[in-house]
């Protein structure tokens, strides 16, 4: 596809300076907002039967990629300085460097690009076109995925759906998918549907996505939406633990030192799951390692250095540290 996209670029397009639209890298004299608003490519209002030349299509992805690498740029920057205020207990500056408003119209240009791009005049470009507009929406989803605000939650959402329309398996389409099935399990800036989070995870874990594997592994184990499936919530915990993710590793060591799952129990083997997780610093597995040294007096040296390298893991992810409390709490396996 990217020699394809090159050889189509190279024919077509001769002001552009050097760049890689689906890589997101512009040359250094982009760094400024582009004096044209990008709302303006899209005020045409085409008709049915218009047919739109690569060049086109690629000056107005050059616009929009160009103007919102500038806005992530600043919102990065921003960060080290929020950062700083929280640790100092400082009001956080109200320094927003996008509104809902501009996501919005950024979701209606790229929607609008995407059409257009399926009337262009050489066909192979369609699914540059495409894959291009999921990639950035991608990129500015996940950029602004974890804020507090309603208004741009239903905004990420929709670029998430945009970016999971992508034509490929690649890996910001799988964690589009992925952060979307997230939304719609829990009705964040989208109506709450099960069902079908169940079903991107599904799709997701089954092209090789390990988080997904377990993420959907602790829905079938502990979600008041989702019906208890212990031997499907094992099987998904050990894909992900065969690809050497922590988190699967641990959840598949609970299962068996619980003897739940449709398997018997295997304390040795849970201790050894715990043990590789362990080892890659996932912290509820270093306080599991520590446990079990402690109750069978094994090594009380090393039970006391692991106890005190989790406590040092502040800056583990606290929502997977509460998800693997929460599988050892409901599988009856004491921290």
């Amino acid at each position: 596809m990217e020699m394809l996209y090159s050889i189509v670029c190279a024919a077509t397009v001769t002001t552009l300076p050097q760049q890689t639209l689906l890589g997101m890298e512009f040359d250094a004299r982009h760094g400024a907002l582009p004096r044209r608003h990008p709302s303006s490519y899209f005020k045409m209002a085409a008709a049915a039967d218009t047919r739109f030349s690569p060049k086109e299509l690629v000056d107005r992805l050059e616009v929009l990629f160009t103007r919102w690498n500038v806005i992530i740029g600043n919102k990065v920057a921003q960060e080290p300085l929020q950062k700083r205020r929280r640790l100092l207990g400082q009001p956080s500056a109200d320094e927003k460097v996008v509104s809902w408003g501009d996501l919005k119209e950024l979701n209606e240009s790229l929607r609008q690009l995407a059409s257009d791009g399926g009337r262009c005049t050489y066909p192979p470009f369609t699914e540059i076109i495409t894959d291009a507009c999921a990639k950035l929406a991608s990129k500015v989803a996940f950029t602004w995925f974890d804020l507090d605000d309603s208004e741009i939650a239903l905004q990420v959402v929709a670029l998430l759906q945009l970016a999971s329309a992508a034509s490929d398996d690649s890996e910001y389409r799988l964690s589009a998918m992925a952060a979307l099935a997230c939304c719609l399990m829990h009705g964040e800036g989208v109506a709450k549907d099960p069902a079908r989070a169940i079903s991107l995870l599904q799709c997701t874990a089954d092209a090789g996505d390990s988080n997904s594997a377990v993420r959907l592994g602790w829905y079938f184990v502990n979600s008041a939406d989702v019906p208890q499936d212990l031997a499907r919530a094992r099987v998904l915990f050990q894909q992900a633990a065969a690809n050497g993710n922590s988190e699967g590793q641990l959840a598949l060591g609970i299962l068996l030192f619980a003897g739940k799952g449709g398997v018997p129990k295997d304390e040795e083997l849970a201790a050894s799951l715990f043990q590789q997780a362990a080892d890659a610093g996932h912290r509820v597995a270093m306080r599991l390692v520590a446990d079990l040294l402690f109750k069978k007096k094994h090594d009380l040296v090393r039970a006391v250095a692991w106890c005190k390298r989790s406590a040092n893991e502040g800056a583990h992810d606290d929502v997977h540290t509460e998800a693997s409390l929460q599988l050892a709490n409901t599988m009856g396996v004491s921290l």
